[in-house]
């Protein structure tokens, strides 16, 4: 595990030196709420789940493609538990020209996830790397904050399918300067 922890960290940490300017990386926090696609899902791990992310927060949203990374965490815990964590690389561009205090957003985003999946009623007992990857359409408000719908495509764990949608907020904390 320790591993794991050590190689997702690199592998978040590693992009930064890319996207650093002389202002630094924009650094925050969301959350939000997940709601997978799947019935069966849904029955064996509860109907949502918490999001929780640290990664780049880029409020200032790009007139063209601009890359960007982060992390994802959800987890749940109904009859079966669940945990997905993993790092994803994507693009991101504003959808409308200007700098007002309220600009649309739109997303893609892909890259590897660890998954632990565990439900006696589906007979599944497994841990292992999953693919994910989606798209986001979301609100940037002032400077700090932002608001975000996503779906999220898993390849299936054990026979489980994860994909759903989610609901997000974030807020910028802090710009990482090397």
């Amino acid at each position: 595990m320790r591993l794991l922890t050590a190689t997702l960290i690199v592998l978040f940490l590693a992009p930064c030196g890319a996207f650093a300017q002389e202002e630094g990386v924009p650094v925050g926090v969301t959350y939000g709420v997940f709601r997978p696609l799947s019935s069966s899902t849904k029955n064996n791990f509860g109907k949502s789940w918490n999001r929780i992310g640290i990664g780049r927060v880029d409020t200032s949203v790009p007139s063209d493609w601009k890359p960007t990374f982060g992390l994802i965490s959800l987890n749940a815990d109904g009859p079966g538990s669940a945990t997905l964590f993993g790092v994803n690389w994507g693009l991101v561009r504003a959808l409308s020209p200007g700098s007002s205090g309220v600009r649309p957003y739109a997303g893609v985003h892909a890259g590897p996830v660890y998954a632990d999946v565990s439900s006696a009623a589906l007979g599944v007992d497994t841990t292992t790397v999953a693919l994910n990857g989606g798209a986001s359409l979301g609100l940037v408000l002032g400077k700090i904050v932002f608001v975000e719908a996503r779906y999220d495509a898993f390849t299936k764990v054990g026979g489980v399918d994860f994909s759903g949608f989610s609901w997000e907020a974030g807020v910028r904390l802090f710009n990482l300067k090397f």
